[in-house]
């Protein structure tokens, strides 16, 4: 027989496959029963003594009383899946290709998308402690870099004005010699200095530093008021212009020291519970023209989810002394996961049919029986099984779905038997051989 025959008589199959099973569910609209059967621990330990896995109440959207019905040995083998036999001939023309399972140590990867940001631990907002106009700007433009104690701006106030007028009297006042009774003389005294502290207090509340203050006590009242620069680092923000008026509080300047970067990584929900914090990651940035792949380790993990994005935030810290890394800046992260020593099955191995996941598990001998698995976490092409398989066992990397599409036929037609009382209900594996 050609290989055109041999292909058309496969897709008949799964043709005569699917109308069989739309038949039978037709055929069985009126029963409020449920087509599975979910068996209970004992007959689950029975079925692990076989290296296959039969899934508990748990497992399945079933009510308590599909739970509880004891299943005959039909319906557990057609849930286990019907075996098939294939000759050497056949596995030859459908492409049959096998793998064994096997312990591997796999490593899941995380990706996502970065996006470098500042480091909110290095911002300083500068503000106005007084009400008055802006005389000069020492700063013109957003991306200035300053030093600490660079002149920022300079602002007229009448009120700090009269503040120093009064500090100055207060000052005379507690140099001037004393003309009252010596029984006055220190209560005197005392109401003297305490004008004078409460009027430097008042200065110093006001920004203005020991150096300044001894300055007006030489050279009397300053018209302007300087505003210093906090600390190092580049202004990324400017929010006052030359000759406005601004009051006491106003924001004015923000300044970002960028020798450090915050890096933020969306994670996806369903890749959340393999993040921990310390866990490293690389990040690929191609705006980079030299050391475009960098290491960090993630330093904070978002308690919440986006409720927009379906993700959670991660954030690494990363130096930045050469200011190669700016804040608005893109990188591909990815996030390892050691998953450790597993039980490893090849992606293409396993068929996804909605509640449930199959291999097709081969003794090495002609007979393929579908056998269902539980699966998590893809990393490096295999799937880390958690149940259903054994290490040694052969699954089906190739031509698997034809072959598991074959025993789903050969369940259809068992169950329409079944139900027309014209074939009896199978007990065991069919011994039938694809020709």
């Amino acid at each position: 027989m050609t290989r055109t025959r041999w292909i058309a008589l496969i897709v008949a199959a799964l043709v005569i496959g699917g109308a069989a099973a739309a038949w039978v569910t037709m055929g069985r609209g009126g029963n409020t029963t449920t087509d599975e059967w979910v068996p209970d621990a004992s007959a689950e330990a029975e079925a692990d003594d076989t290296g296959e896995w039969i899934p508990d109440a748990g497992d399945d959207d079933t009510t308590a009383m599909e739970a509880v019905a004891q299943p005959t040995s039909g319906e557990a083998e057609l849930l286990r899946g019907v075996p098939v036999d294939l000759t050497p001939e056949l596995v030859q023309v459908l492409g049959v290709r096998t793998a064994t399972v096997e312990r591997r140590k796999l490593t899941k990867d995380i990706r996502a998308v970065g996006r470098f940001d500042y480091n909110e631990e290095t911002l300083a907002v500068v503000t106005s402690r007084v009400s008055g106009r802006v005389e000069r700007l020492g700063v013109s433009f957003t991306g200035a870099r300053v030093r600490k104690g660079d002149e920022l701006l300079s602002i007229y106030s009448p009120e700090l004005v009269s503040a120093q007028r009064e500090y100055l009297i207060a000052l005379r006042g507690s140099r001037r010699p004393q003309t009252v009774p010596s029984s006055l003389a220190a209560e005197l005294g005392d109401a003297r200095q305490a004008l004078l502290e409460s009027s430097r207090q008042r200065l110093e509340l006001w920004g203005l530093t020991p150096a300044q203050i001894a300055r007006i006590e030489t050279d009397g009242v300053a018209t302007y008021l300087p505003i210093y620069a906090p600390m190092s680092g580049t202004v990324i923000q400017k929010n006052v212009l030359e000759g406005a008026y601004v009051g006491e509080g106003t924001p004015l300047f923000t300044i970002a020291d960028l020798s450090s970067v915050w890096l933020y990584a969306d994670i996806y929900e369903s890749d959340v519970s393999w993040v921990k914090t310390g866990q490293p990651m690389e990040v690929h940035v191609a705006a980079l023209t030299e050391r475009r792949t960098l290491t960090g380790r993630i330093a904070f993990i978002d308690p919440f989810v986006d409720p927009r994005l379906r993700t959670t935030r991660v954030r690494a810290v990363f130096r930045n002394t050469d200011n190669s890394l700016r804040p608005g800046m893109y990188a591909h992260v990815n996030v390892k996961t050691p998953l450790g020593n597993v039980l490893a099955i090849p992606e293409s191995a396993v068929i996804f049919s909605g509640k449930r996941n199959f291999v097709v598990v081969s003794d090495g001998k002609g007979r393929f029986q579908p056998r269902q698995v539980e699966v998590e976490a893809l990393a490096s092409g295999y799937y880390a099984a958690l149940r259903g398989v054994s290490e040694g066992d052969t699954v089906v990397t190739a031509a698997n779905f034809l072959i598991d599409s074959e025993s789903n036929l050969r369940i259809a037609i068992e169950k329409m038997g079944s139900q027309n009382g014209d074939m009896p209900q199978a007990t065991g594996a069919p011994q039938s051989h694809a020709h």
